[in-house]
């Protein structure tokens, strides 16, 4: 659950991030979608399908992971009419990564690639994942 629009607070948040990391102003906020409350519903299902070990400190796992999320072909306000895209039925991700784990701390590095997701849509939103956790 949650909301979209000026109450999500995503125009400071990305004002911020952006000064912070050197990045050019963000723009496009004059056709940010009005304040309306969302609640998604996904699945997600992860299944071990091979594993191996390349030493007595070194395994690798093969995981699909499956993800079906609650689309209803467009995305943007409900309530009332405002800016929207029509989005694909079906949206293709594929990560592959590495993952060590040291004691209780465990890294991830991985590269997603990602199929198209809007009508008109000109460049995939591939993107890398970098994390650090704590597991006890």
């Amino acid at each position: 659950m949650g909301v979209v629009g000026p109450a999500s607070l995503a125009v400071p948040v990305q004002k911020r991030f952006h000064k912070m990391i050197g990045a050019d102003r963000p723009m496009g906020w004059d056709h940010q979608l009005p304040n309306e409350p969302v609640l998604n519903v996904d699945y997600t299902g992860a299944y071990l399908l091979a594993k191996g070990d390349w030493s007595r400190s070194l395994s690798w796992r093969v995981v699909p992971v499956v993800n079906a999320v609650d689309g209803g072909g467009r995305a943007g306000a409900v309530f009332r009419d405002s800016h929207s895209v029509d989005t694909k039925p079906s949206v293709g991700m594929a990560t592959i990564g590495l993952n060590a784990r040291q004691g209780n701390f465990v890294g991830f590095l991985g590269l997603t690639r990602v199929t198209q997701a809007f009508a008109g849509e000109r460049k995939r939103a591939d993107f890398g994942t970098a994390s650090v956790s704590w597991v006890h």
